[in-house]
């Protein structure tokens, strides 16, 4: 591959932009830039913004031959990710870098900006949850190579490539007392370094204000653009992160390795609560995940918790700060019972902490392991993903309390788990009935200390 500056006349897989400035393949002034955040379009999407009757491309659409904003929009089709670059300028202050060791690695001779490598055709992730691409946090996630600009290989021209990364762009929700995921992190690592190898390795950190967005000179792939002449939200930060990629729980070699993983989510969750402050409120399968260290002296999985930008900072009594008691986090086949209910109650870390259980089981239903999970969801919990809150509550509280709903649902676990049945699911399972059962005694029961017990740990 050639060096990234090099490649600026090859439109089909980035794009460079700044503000004030015309692009070279594009007439129209880009005014702003924004990543998109979905790669579908349902039925009942809806864009809140004027683009001059044409709607984005999805992450995964663009023409084949120089993009073109009209024509993409009116004739996609894939687009091949692999190969293409995103260049991406350091912020106009360090302060914007948030984690001192990002700042740290930099000197007055670094580079002034970094340079990845996309490696696979299609990004790992891709948040389409939200109405409107240009409101809340969406976020994709890209397996990448950084190239390194100031090391060559034996050659002299080509840069060094650091492979095994990940890079993650999102658009934080506006609200006052959330802080982004970086600086959840960066706090994390200072006040809790003992869970340091529980959380993800950050590489390079940073925040884009609207200034830096306004002018900045980028380079990213072409269905990465989305340039709009109005919007109804003003664009307020971009928050990058490049971090070591992680393999999802499913790839656990074994039952031990999976449970050795589980629990060192748990026990990281539960520090990041008692001595660090902060609560998840987003736990999901895809969140707990597993580092496999390349050094035989370290060679034991370790489990990561990730994906903390949802993360509230508890105040000096406790709670989550009023402005983020207004809306429901988290993932609906993992919520806890309480947050099911309309309206939700402040989350506490007892919902967080009945999320695992509900992993726990979800992972019973279809996991292998080893890479491998069952291709679509189990039907018999078909209304914890597809009702609404109030029948995933109530299908919850039929596996807890009717006999027969159980059975049907422990009879579908895979034989992989057959064993953490007894030994794991079920003491979980009579722990939590006795917590909802009434008349309740809210956190009598579930507790982190109850919780370890069950699993005997």
């Amino acid at each position: 591959m050639t060096p990234a500056s090099s490649q600026t006349s090859s439109p089909r897989y980035f794009h460079s932009f700044s503000s004030g400035s015309s692009s070279s393949n594009n007439s129209s002034q880009l005014t702003y830039v924004s990543f998109p955040t979905s790669n579908t379009t349902p039925d009942d999407f809806e864009f809140d913004c004027d683009c001059s009757g044409t709607q984005a491309p999805s992450f995964y659409s663009t023409l084949s031959e120089p993009f073109d904003l009209a024509e993409a929009a009116a004739r996609p089709s894939l687009f091949r990710w692999k190969d293409s670059v995103f260049r991406l300028p350091l912020p106009r202050s360090r302060v914007g870098m948030i984690l001192k060791d990002t700042v740290d690695s930099l000197d007055s001779s670094s580079p002034t900006f970094k340079t990845y490598v996309v490696m696979e055709d299609r990004p790992l992730y891709v948040s389409g949850h939200r109405k409107s691409i240009l409101t809340g946090r969406g976020s994709g996630v890209y397996p990448i190579s950084e190239l390194s600009p100031d090391a060559c290989e034996l050659d002299g021209t080509t840069p060094v490539r650091i492979d095994g990364l990940v890079l993650k762009l999102a658009w934080p929700m506006k609200l006052g007392s959330l802080e982004t995921e970086n600086h959840v992190l960066c706090n994390l690592l200072n006040a809790v370094p003992e869970i340091r190898d529980n959380l993800p390795e950050i590489t390079f950190s940073a925040l884009y204000d609207l200034q830096d967005l306004k002018e900045l000179d980028f380079i990213v792939p072409s269905p990465a653009i989305w340039h709009f002449q109005t919007s109804r939200r003003v664009v307020d930060n971009l928050v990058v992160l490049v971090m070591r990629r992680y393999e999802k729980l499913w790839d656990a070699k074994s039952i031990e390795e999976f449970q050795d993983v589980f629990i060192d989510c748990v026990k990281c969750h539960h520090h990041a609560y008692t001595h660090g402050r902060y609560l998840h409120r987003d736990l999901s399968e895809n969140n707990l995940m597993i580092h496999r260290p390349s050094t035989p002296a370290s060679s034991k999985a370790k489990g990561i918790l990730n994906d903390w930008d949802l993360a509230a900072k508890l105040d000096e009594k406790g709670d989550i700060p009023a402005s983020q008691r207004c809306f429901r986090t988290g993932t609906k086949p993992f919520l806890s019972l309480d947050l099911l209910q309309t309206p939700p109650p402040p989350h506490q870390y007892r919902h967080d902490l009945e999320s695992l259980f509900w992993i726990l089981v979800w992972a019973a239903l279809h996991y292998d392991l080893n890479g491998k999970k069952t291709a679509k969801r189990k039907e018999v919990i078909a209304k914890w993903c597809e009702g609404t809150f109030e029948e995933a509550r109530e299908a919850k509280m039929a596996f807890l309390y009717d006999e027969e709903t159980a059975e049907e649902i422990f009879g579908e676990f895979t034989p992989m788990f057959a064993g953490m049945k007894s030994r794991w699911i079920e003491p979980l399972y009579e722990l939590l009935r006795l917590e909802y059962q009434s008349p309740r005694v809210v956190g009598d029961h579930w507790t982190f200390d109850n919780f370890m017990a069950r699993l005997s740990r």
